[in-house]
Protein backbone atom coordinates (compact mmCIF):
# COMPACT_ATOMS: atom_id res chain seq x y z
CA UNK A 1 0.00 0.00 0.00
CA UNK A 2 0.93 3.45 -0.93
CA UNK A 3 0.65 6.74 1.41
CA UNK A 4 -2.87 7.92 1.40
CA UNK A 5 -4.32 3.82 1.01
CA UNK A 6 -4.07 3.62 -2.75
CA UNK A 7 -2.93 0.41 -3.86
CA UNK A 8 0.42 -0.58 -5.46
CA UNK A 9 -0.45 -1.55 -8.87
CA UNK A 10 1.92 -3.77 -10.81
CA UNK A 11 3.37 -3.17 -14.12
CA UNK A 12 1.39 -5.90 -16.80
CA UNK A 13 4.09 -8.22 -17.43
CA UNK A 14 6.06 -7.36 -20.67
CA UNK A 15 8.69 -8.91 -22.96
CA UNK A 16 10.39 -9.16 -25.92
CA UNK A 17 12.52 -11.02 -28.36
CA UNK A 18 13.93 -11.52 -31.59
CA UNK A 19 15.34 -13.89 -33.52
CA UNK A 20 16.85 -14.60 -37.31
CA UNK A 21 14.57 -17.30 -39.26
CA UNK A 22 16.39 -20.21 -40.37
CA UNK A 23 15.59 -23.49 -42.64
CA UNK A 24 15.53 -25.38 -39.51
CA UNK A 25 12.58 -23.23 -37.64
CA UNK A 26 10.76 -23.39 -40.75
CA UNK A 27 10.81 -26.91 -40.80
CA UNK A 28 9.21 -27.41 -37.48
CA UNK A 29 6.25 -24.82 -38.55
CA UNK A 30 5.27 -26.73 -41.01
CA UNK A 31 5.36 -30.10 -39.64
CA UNK A 32 3.00 -28.82 -36.78
CA UNK A 33 0.66 -27.15 -39.06
CA UNK A 34 0.76 -30.49 -41.47
CA UNK A 35 0.01 -32.35 -38.49
CA UNK A 36 -2.90 -29.55 -37.66
CA UNK A 37 -4.64 -29.96 -41.20
CA UNK A 38 -4.40 -33.39 -40.73
CA UNK A 39 -5.73 -34.16 -37.70
CA UNK A 40 -8.83 -31.56 -38.41
CA UNK A 41 -12.24 -33.47 -38.37
CA UNK A 42 -13.52 -34.06 -41.52
CA UNK A 43 -10.11 -33.85 -43.40
CA UNK A 44 -9.85 -37.71 -44.35
CA UNK A 45 -13.72 -37.81 -44.72
CA UNK A 46 -13.65 -37.58 -48.74
CA UNK A 47 -10.28 -40.13 -48.34
CA UNK A 48 -12.18 -42.72 -46.72
CA UNK A 49 -15.77 -42.68 -48.76
CA UNK A 50 -13.65 -42.60 -51.67
CA UNK A 51 -12.21 -45.82 -50.88
CA UNK A 52 -15.31 -47.44 -48.94
CA UNK A 53 -17.13 -46.59 -53.05
CA UNK A 54 -14.01 -48.32 -54.59
CA UNK A 55 -14.66 -51.72 -52.28
CA UNK A 56 -18.26 -51.57 -52.50
CA UNK A 57 -17.59 -51.65 -56.72
CA UNK A 58 -15.03 -54.76 -55.97
CA UNK A 59 -17.40 -56.54 -53.89
CA UNK A 60 -20.38 -55.97 -56.39
CA UNK A 61 -18.10 -56.97 -59.16
CA UNK A 62 -16.35 -60.25 -57.67
CA UNK A 63 -20.59 -61.38 -56.63
CA UNK A 64 -21.40 -60.26 -60.22
CA UNK A 65 -18.84 -62.42 -61.58
CA UNK A 66 -18.96 -65.49 -59.38
CA UNK A 67 -23.12 -65.42 -60.62
CA UNK A 68 -22.40 -64.58 -64.06
CA UNK A 69 -19.42 -66.16 -65.02
CA UNK A 70 -17.80 -69.71 -65.49
CA UNK A 71 -14.96 -68.63 -63.02
CA UNK A 72 -17.17 -69.99 -59.96
CA UNK A 73 -17.23 -68.65 -56.44
CA UNK A 74 -13.15 -69.75 -55.75
CA UNK A 75 -12.32 -67.51 -58.50
CA UNK A 76 -14.26 -64.35 -57.77
CA UNK A 77 -13.15 -64.70 -54.35
CA UNK A 78 -9.30 -64.61 -55.57
CA UNK A 79 -10.10 -62.05 -58.14
CA UNK A 80 -11.91 -59.54 -55.29
CA UNK A 81 -8.94 -60.42 -52.90
CA UNK A 82 -6.23 -59.52 -55.14
CA UNK A 83 -8.13 -56.09 -56.22
CA UNK A 84 -8.43 -55.59 -52.19
CA UNK A 85 -4.90 -56.15 -51.72
CA UNK A 86 -4.19 -53.68 -54.66
CA UNK A 87 -6.80 -50.81 -53.29
CA UNK A 88 -5.07 -51.12 -49.74
CA UNK A 89 -1.53 -50.64 -51.12
CA UNK A 90 -2.64 -47.92 -53.49
CA UNK A 91 -4.51 -46.67 -50.51
CA UNK A 92 -1.01 -46.38 -48.41
CA UNK A 93 0.57 -44.64 -51.47
CA UNK A 94 -2.05 -42.05 -51.79
CA UNK A 95 -2.26 -41.57 -47.99
CA UNK A 96 1.55 -40.71 -47.89
CA UNK A 97 1.54 -38.51 -50.97
CA UNK A 98 -1.23 -36.63 -49.40
CA UNK A 99 0.61 -35.64 -45.83
CA UNK A 100 3.85 -35.24 -47.93
CA UNK A 101 1.88 -32.57 -50.26
CA UNK A 102 0.42 -30.99 -47.43
CA UNK A 103 3.72 -30.59 -45.58
CA UNK A 104 5.40 -29.22 -48.60
CA UNK A 105 2.58 -26.28 -49.43
CA UNK A 106 3.05 -25.40 -45.57
CA UNK A 107 7.22 -25.18 -45.92
CA UNK A 108 6.64 -23.18 -49.04
CA UNK A 109 3.99 -20.99 -46.92
CA UNK A 110 6.36 -20.64 -43.75
CA UNK A 111 9.40 -20.28 -45.70
CA UNK A 112 7.53 -17.05 -48.22
CA UNK A 113 5.95 -15.65 -44.85
CA UNK A 114 9.21 -15.35 -43.47
CA UNK A 115 12.32 -16.70 -45.62
CA UNK A 116 15.57 -18.47 -43.56
CA UNK A 117 17.34 -14.78 -42.74
CA UNK A 118 14.78 -12.83 -41.77
CA UNK A 119 15.01 -11.30 -39.02
CA UNK A 120 11.88 -10.84 -36.84
CA UNK A 121 11.40 -8.83 -33.64
CA UNK A 122 8.48 -9.25 -31.04
CA UNK A 123 6.78 -7.37 -28.10
CA UNK A 124 4.64 -9.38 -25.68
CA UNK A 125 2.15 -7.85 -23.43
CA UNK A 126 -0.79 -9.62 -21.11
CA UNK A 127 -3.36 -7.59 -24.64
CA UNK A 128 -1.27 -7.73 -27.51
CA UNK A 129 1.39 -9.73 -29.20
CA UNK A 130 3.50 -7.63 -31.95
CA UNK A 131 5.37 -8.98 -34.57
CA UNK A 132 7.62 -6.73 -36.52
CA UNK A 133 9.09 -8.16 -39.63
CA UNK A 134 11.56 -6.12 -42.52
CA UNK A 135 8.49 -4.25 -44.16
CA UNK A 136 5.36 -5.25 -41.77
CA UNK A 137 4.45 -5.27 -38.49
CA UNK A 138 1.95 -7.79 -37.30
CA UNK A 139 -0.28 -7.22 -34.03
CA UNK A 140 -2.70 -9.73 -32.53
CA UNK A 141 -4.91 -8.68 -29.65
CA UNK A 142 -5.00 -11.84 -27.27
CA UNK A 143 -8.72 -11.08 -26.60
CA UNK A 144 -8.68 -12.61 -30.83
CA UNK A 145 -7.38 -15.65 -29.85
CA UNK A 146 -9.85 -18.58 -29.42
CA UNK A 147 -6.51 -20.48 -28.53
CA UNK A 148 -2.99 -21.37 -27.88
CA UNK A 149 -0.79 -24.45 -28.11
CA UNK A 150 2.74 -24.53 -27.17
CA UNK A 151 4.10 -28.16 -28.43
CA UNK A 152 7.83 -29.05 -29.60
CA UNK A 153 9.19 -25.67 -29.10
CA UNK A 154 6.38 -23.69 -31.04
CA UNK A 155 3.54 -21.86 -29.96
CA UNK A 156 0.24 -22.20 -32.20
CA UNK A 157 -2.03 -19.17 -31.55
CA UNK A 158 -5.19 -19.42 -33.03
CA UNK A 159 -7.48 -16.55 -34.02
CA UNK A 160 -11.39 -16.41 -33.69
CA UNK A 161 -11.73 -16.16 -37.53
CA UNK A 162 -9.77 -19.51 -37.90
CA UNK A 163 -6.38 -17.57 -39.15
CA UNK A 164 -3.24 -19.21 -37.50
CA UNK A 165 -0.12 -18.41 -36.41
CA UNK A 166 3.25 -19.84 -35.25
CA UNK A 167 5.85 -18.75 -32.93
CA UNK A 168 8.85 -20.64 -32.61
CA UNK A 169 10.46 -20.65 -28.84
CA UNK A 170 13.86 -18.97 -30.06
CA UNK A 171 11.35 -15.59 -30.29
CA UNK A 172 9.40 -16.09 -27.33
CA UNK A 173 12.86 -15.76 -25.46
CA UNK A 174 12.85 -16.19 -21.80
CA UNK A 175 10.09 -14.69 -20.29
CA UNK A 176 7.23 -14.00 -23.80
CA UNK A 177 5.92 -17.99 -23.02
CA UNK A 178 5.21 -16.64 -19.66
CA UNK A 179 3.47 -13.54 -20.93
CA UNK A 180 1.33 -15.42 -23.23
CA UNK A 181 0.18 -17.96 -20.90
CA UNK A 182 -1.09 -14.52 -18.44
CA UNK A 183 -3.10 -13.18 -21.75
CA UNK A 184 -4.49 -16.37 -23.09
CA UNK A 185 -5.07 -18.05 -19.23
CA UNK A 186 -7.06 -21.10 -19.49
CA UNK A 187 -7.05 -20.70 -23.56
CA UNK A 188 -3.53 -22.17 -23.54
CA UNK A 189 -2.77 -25.85 -23.74
CA UNK A 190 0.72 -26.62 -22.94
CA UNK A 191 2.33 -30.01 -24.03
Amino acid sequence: MRHGGDPVVEPAPEATGSYVSTTEILEREARLLARRQLSLPGYWRRFVRRRVAAVVVIVALGVAIAVLSPVGVAGAVRGVTALLLLLALATAVDHWVVRRRVFRAHRVLAASACPPGTVVHAHFTVEELTFSLPGHRIVLETSSLSRGVHEGGLLLLEQADGAVWVVPDELLGALGLDVARAGLGHRLDER
